[in-house]
């Protein structure tokens, strides 16, 4: 990977951080004839039997001998074994202590705040001598670092296509622009819309969940529901109930991924704004607000108006990732039922798609002293055949009901990951639309016009 325009790629990762919220042996056998019997001995014709070939043995595994180097694992949290005494942390620490004897090596956690931890990868990496071995990152980072020649890619150090731990999901979420830069022991992303039980069972609606079963949740339907639950409720001439409630940025980058597209298409380089998927999916978002009037208006911050009103009970849908269903978990903190589902399947998609623009993975810086002996050691530091169990305490921290969980699960294998926060202006831009759009201040053709030539000159700003 080049390094070129350092200072350009530098400053532009500066932004992002600014801008970021949150020998084998064998053998053959023995073919030694054994000695004819002199009692009975066969006609010379007749070839003598041969002793079975002894099987051969599995290629001994190199050994590998690290000379006591100190691998370092750096996380914008404490991500060692010893931060939580908990039995997988046990069977961590147990495990690291055969690998360090295994390899001659050291394992070492870093706790670096998430502020830093990005310009420490770029300044580390452009001296040669990186920081840590193994870095957590936002993959909103990954773009310029890569472009930069920050980060190694893991094809060029292993074999990633026949190795079942880098699975589809893990591919999905870790392939920037072909190559495969990220990777974790497990991926657990999911994005959706969750629905209130109680009011849809009020309203005689039938489960998003059945409508998939037929082949049917679209979204067609989510608008004919949203429309079914938009009413004055106390007949005071007021609508103090709604269909739907969304941070409009989250809305736009979720309906573009339900269609099957992005807004930035890392494959070609481009922005996808103008694509016909996306130009679909802002339109019925446009109608969404402004023809059904579906939506409930904005008030106050728009990131948490969606979820106090959900969680209060005026909503029957709202956009969100799996994680919030902690907030929501008690009947404390809401008092309705509620589920979790797929975006409604848009007119151009071939699948249910879980549209995910922010996750974060580990990344191996450029310059690692070791990289094909670091990634097989972390693989082996890894309690794969517990993964199923820690998902599972996921779900349960974040939903009320099985069927949930179960869909929540399958998730990460219909990631369609979108790389346009890594890209500030794109970013500034893409959100303005989305709240243009919202607002009725410019239909999305107009909007999508207005910036695409802007947005794609900071995509190219980097990539080129």
């Amino acid at each position: 990977m080049r390094i070129m325009k350092p200072l350009l790629i530098l400053a532009l990762v500066f932004m992002f951080v600014l801008s970021a919220c949150s020998g084998s042996g064998s053998n053959a056998g023995n073919t030694t004839q054994p000695a004819p019997n002199p009692v009975q001995q066969q006609p010379a014709t007749t070839p003598p039997a041969e002793e079975p070939k002894t099987a051969e043995p599995a290629p001994e595994e190199p050994k590998i001998d690290l000379n006591g180097y100190t691998i370092k694992i750096a996380c914008f949290w404490d991500c060692s074994p010893s931060a939580q005494d908990t039995e997988i942390n046990d069977l961590k620490k147990q495990r690291q202590a055969e690998v360090e004897t295994k390899y001659n090596v050291k394992i070492e956690y870093l706790n670096v705040p998430y502020a830093e931890i990005t310009e420490k990868t770029t300044t580390t990496a452009l001296s040669g001598e990186p920081f840590a071995d193994i870095i957590r990152l936002q993959n909103m980072a990954v773009p310029g670092l890569v472009e930069g020649g920050f980060l190694k890619a893991l094809d060029d150090i292993t074999d990633v296509n026949n190795n079942p731990n880098f699975d589809a999901a893990m591919k999905a979420v870790g392939t920037y622009r072909g190559k495969l830069y990220g990777f974790l022991e497990d991926v657990q992303d999911g994005a959706g819309l969750y629905y209130n039980r109680t009011m849809l069972e009020s309203l005689g609606l039938e489960d998003p969940k059945d409508l998939m079963a037929k082949g049917e949740w679209t979204w067609a339907k989510f608008e004919e529901m949203a429309k079914a639950a938009t009413k004055d409720t106390d007949s005071d001439g007021q609508i103090d109930q709604y269909g739907l409630a969304a941070w409009d940025q989250e809305l736009a980058s979720f309906l573009i991924g339900s269609n099957g597209a992005r807004i930035a298409d890392m494959d070609k380089g481009v922005i996808g704004l103008d694509s016909p998927e996306a130009i679909e999916a802002l339109e019925f978002m446009y109608k969404l607000y402004h023809e059904d009037k579906v939506v409930m208006p904005s008030e106050g911050d728009p990131y948490s108006h969606p979820h106090v009103n959900f969680h209060a009970g005026k909503l029957l849908f709202t956009t969100g990732f799996t994680w919030e269903g902690m907030t929501r978990l008690t009947e404390e903190q809401m008092a309705d039922d509620w589920g979790y589902v797929y975006m409604p399947k848009g007119p151009k998609a071939t699948d249910y798609y879980v549209p995910l623009s922010q996750t974060n993975m580990f990344y191996m810086p450029a310059g690692a002293k070791y990289p094909a002996e670091t990634i097989q050691i972390w693989q082996e530091l890894q309690i794969y055949e517990r993964v199923e169990d820690s998902f599972d305490v996921f779900m349960e921290l974040a939903f009320r009901h099985q069927d949930d969980m179960d869909l929540a699960k399958e998730m990460p294998d219909k990631i369609l990951l979108d790389y346009f926060l890594s890209f500030p202006k794109v970013k500034e831009l893409v959100f303005s639309m989305a709240t243009k759009i919202a607002t009725g201040e410019e239909p999305p053709v107009t909007a999508v016009e207005k910036i695409k030539v802007e947005a794609q000159a900071a995509l190219d700003e980097i990539l080129k």
